[in-house]
């Protein structure tokens, strides 16, 4: 039996759900916004960032019902990622604080 890790936290003011290592790929619902999430090279047991596709340390999926504000590349000012504080990492990988 495959082990699945879901949960469901507060992230900046909206409920989100959290795939932990998993990829939701097919049947993706039109009305919800998917995002995944990265690692740090050094931990592979929380994540460090929210983006739109992660392909190199993936930590998990998060799904949204409005869209995340992402920061914005000064270069190319396309939109990159979320950063993750220590708290917000440390809420979806379900440290207890």
């Amino acid at each position: 039996m495959i082990d699945i890790n879901i949960r469901t936290v507060n992230f900046r003011g909206q409920e989100v759900t959290v795939y932990e290592d998993q990829r939701l790929r097919d049947d993706r619902l039109p009305h919800l916004y998917y995002y995944e999430m990265r690692h740090p090279d050094n931990d592979l047991s929380i994540p460090a960032t929210v983006e739109r596709f992660v392909l190199v340390n993936f930590w998990g999926t998060l799904i949204s019902t409005e869209p995340l504000d992402f920061q914005k590349d000064p270069a190319s000012g396309l939109d990159e990622y979320i950063d993750l504080s220590e708290e917000e990492s440390e809420l979806f990988a379900g440290v207890e604080q």
